[in-house]
């Protein structure tokens, strides 16, 4: 697939509808978790209320309130399972309270945290259920203090690559644990309005399976993939969300890794909720809330999947990450992110033909006006390459020479004597150039590419 930095963006025309919906601000004072006397012992206490407070209209925004601390929306009910348990206990719990995260213990003590993402690598790797949690966990476990504010909080979430974090209190034993649903829920609309749309934050390049993908290969899939999900198609059509949850509920209930299709388990999985690419941020928001899903299909006009939108991509424009970041975890701001949307149309709406490739020549992206001149529709050219539009025309030498000037790092300018879909030759003037990532390294190659063939043909009819 081509680069998330050069994906379709349709125009603002086509925003989704979705009833407005109130936000809570602030749970009730609930149980938390707090020390007894012991080190990294769990007790209950109560929890002082919160200054932010919940009304009936919900969000004020004309109201000055204090910024949310991490003892705002800590979360009462702190699962823990023993070192020595099995993987299917921590299933067990995880499935039976709806919940993401257990914390693990040993003899009491605070040992290590295992997520349903890890019991989903554990299922795709095909390590037996009957393993010891301590042998899956991941310690030591971010501990921050139940007074940091929220943006702080969750940029160190962001840099580590971690769900969930365990909070701390004045004297630094466990409090309770927060996830990333509990920083979304505590998030106002207000936060939310700006210029960018759906289209700006969602993943553009999210894992996609055919229709008869089996519970086995949906796992493997989802253990790997970037925004914690597939979505099953048909053609470009979206089908159905797999994501962690209704994965881990399958593994609870025993279904046949080999045989089991999610598509013909229909109640098996959340009904597939779409949003338009030009929806505000706010309307996701609206949107989450009232479908209670973590992760929404985006689609073009047409139907078609352009991306998904999940929790975490409003989560990090309301609370940006203002401490850097690690590879791999994205920390856009957002007015790079209107710019790189920019650059996005202008490369899709271009007058000449953009094509990418990988270093092998694989193709990864060709832009409409690709299309439009070859004859060839996007789906049939990506994964091939580029010769498929060779027509014999120009000697071997010619493209041994074009490859070893790109190879080297050099810019290789020139006119293509190429062939359409339908056989017909055109000429092209092309500049091919190597596209190096930070290191200076060759990563991939793009060729802008104009149609001359009117011109070229004026001089040398022979060509036709």
């Amino acid at each position: 697939m081509f680069p998330a930095e050069l994906r379709q963006a349709l125009p603002d025309t086509f925003a989704h509808a979705t009833s407005p919906t109130r936000f809570l601000l602030h749970r009730p004072a609930r149980p938390l978790w707090h020390q007894a006397a012991t080190p990294h012992r769990l007790t209950p206490f109560t929890a002082q209320p919160s200054p932010w407070r919940a009304g009936e209209t919900g969000f004020e925004p004309h109201r000055v309130l204090p910024p949310l601390s991490l003892q705002d929306i800590i979360t009462q009910d702190v699962a823990t399972i023993a070192a020595d348990a099995p993987l299917s206990a921590a299933l067990d719990q995880m499935t039976t309270r709806r919940i993401r995260s257990v914390l693990v213990t040993d003899d009491g003590a605070l040992a290590g945290i295992v997520t349903g993402h890890d019991l989903i690598r554990a299922a795709a790797r095909g390590i037996a259920f009957a393993t010891p949690v301590a042998a899956l966990m991941s310690h030591p476990v971010l501990n921050l203090p139940a007074h940091t504010r929220l943006a702080s909080a969750y940029g160190r979430m962001r840099r580590t690559g971690l769900r969930h974090l365990v909070v701390t209190g004045r004297d630094g034993t466990p409090a309770g644990i927060v996830s990333e649903t509990d920083f979304f829920l505590h998030l106002s609309a207000a936060q939310l309005i700006g210029a960018l749309t759906v289209a700006d934050v969602m993943d553009p390049n999210p894992t996609r399976l055919g229709p008869d993908a089996t519970l086995a290969q949906v796992l493997a899939a989802v253990a790997t993939a970037p925004s914690d999900c597939a979505v099953l198609t048909h053609g470009s059509q979206p089908l159905v969300i797999v994501t962690e949850g209704s994965l881990l509920a399958r593994l609870h209930e025993g279904a046949d890794l080999v045989t089991t299709r999610l598509i013909d388990q229909p109640d098996k999985v959340p009904a597939l909720a779409t949003i338009a690419t030009g929806a505000s941020l706010p309307e996701a928001r609206a949107l989450f809330q009232s479908r209670q899903v973590r992760t929404l299909a985006v689609v073009h006009r047409d139907g078609a999947l352009a991306g998904v939108l999940g929790l975490r991509a409003l989560i990090g424009v309301a609370l940006p990450d203002r401490g850097g970041g690690r590879a791999g975890v994205p920390t856009t701001t957002a007015p790079s992110r209107v710019r790189l949307r920019q650059f996005q149309r202008a490369v899709q709406q271009s007058p000449v033909s953009v094509i990418i490739t990988d270093t092998d020549g694989t193709i990864e992206y060709v832009n409409p006006r690709f299309c439009e001149v070859t004859g060839y529709r996007e789906d049939e050219v990506l994964g091939r390459n580029p010769r498929v539009l060779k027509s014999g025309a120009q000697d071997p030498t010619f493209y041994q020479a074009l490859w070893r000037a790109i190879s080297a790092g050099r810019v290789w300018k020139g006119e293509l004597c190429n062939r359409r879909r339908d056989t017909s030759l055109y000429w092209e003037a092309a500049t091919i150039s190597p596209v190096r990532d930070d290191r200076g390294d060759i990563v991939k190659f793009v060729a802008v590419k104009e149609d001359i063939t009117a011109p070229a043909l004026k001089h040398n009819p022979a060509a036709a």
